[in-house]
């Protein structure tokens, strides 16, 4: 795994731009995000985009809190309440663990209450945003944590909560394990080259020249430029303060939420770009590093 930390003032948004020659390409919209499949080899044929589009439709019903999906079912699960969930669920459940475990909980996707306390969901940005009380914040802060939440494999797969009042979204890090899931399928059709991106921020590479983080704060200019070389098969995900954020009394509150203390991350770092061979991994990565201070990546 590779991870790179940039650290200075931005304003803007994320996302890659990728050189790969002449391409076919087909676009979609899953995950409340725009999904960009292109390749250099084979041919996007109707079916294959029906297939594509069919995929992402079923795992976008799997992690969606407001379509009702498993994540919502595991919310409004009460106390050591037994909840069955798919094997996509259980899949990204478990490698969303390890990170939190790798990161002593930076990475955490029960801090949805506390995202919606900072108005970054459902209905974000609102006119009227003012930041929660302490008393709000210090309510919900007992209620977060990933270890509430145990997974228990077997024939079917099951989670289970120790904290009732304890809520989870996964839909961040399902858009890197849905771009690996789009590249199975191309495999599975004998189509390579190009990449995958899902949503701006996550992305499968299949085979390219070069690959440029977009600069966060000048149209048009990129942050970084890599040249790929013979990296193949890999997922990137970048993640920022930058993207989705507010202004208030002179303060910027970004909607990466520290589960330490219940606030908007305030490290310096404002931008991470990991690569690794696994999108969902790559997901969860990028935004723990976000809550890392400059001084822990020496």
């Amino acid at each position: 795994c590779v991870f790179l930390a940039i650290s200075f003032a931005v304003t803007g948004s994320a996302g890659f731009a990728c050189s790969s020659g002449e391409t076919k390409h087909a676009e979609f919209f899953a995950f409340d995000a725009p999904v960009r499949v292109e390749i250099r080899r084979g041919d996007l044929s109707e079916e294959i985009v029906t297939e594509i589009d069919s995929e992402l439709k079923r795992l976008e019903t799997i992690f969606s809190v407001e379509q009702g999906g498993e994540a919502a079912a595991l919310s409004a699960a009460g106390e050591n309440e037994k909840i069955t969930i798919s094997g996509d669920f259980a899949a990204v459940l478990k490698k969303a663990q390890a990170v939190y475990r790798l990161t002593d909980g930076k990475y955490d996707p029960t801090v949805s209450p506390l995202v919606k306390l900072w108005r970054f969901y459902p209905d974000y940005p609102v006119s009227d945003f003012a930041p929660p009380s302490d008393e709000a914040i210090k309510n919900a802060l007992p209620h977060v944590g990933l270890n509430k939440i145990s997974l228990i494999s077997g024939e079917t797969d099951s989670a289970v909560k120790t904290d009732g009042a304890t809520q989870i979204d996964l839909g961040g890090v399902a858009k890197g394990y849905a771009a690996d899931k789009i590249a199975e399928i191309l495999t599975t059709h004998k189509l390579g080259g190009g990449y995958i991106n899902l949503g701006t921020s996550s992305l499968r590479l299949l085979k390219v020249e070069s690959l440029g983080v977009r600069h966060p704060e000048k149209d048009g200019e990129k942050i970084l430029e890599i040249a790929c070389g013979t990296l193949t098969d890999v997922s990137v995900s970048t993640s920022g303060n930058y993207e989705r954020f507010y202004d208030y009394d002179g303060e910027r509150y970004c909607h990466i939420i520290n589960p330490a203390n219940g606030r908007p991350a305030n490290t310096g770092v404002e931008s991470v770009t990991v690569i690794c061979k696994d999108g969902a991994l790559a997901d969860c990565l990028s935004t723990a590093l976000c809550l890392c201070s400059p001084e822990e990546y020496e």
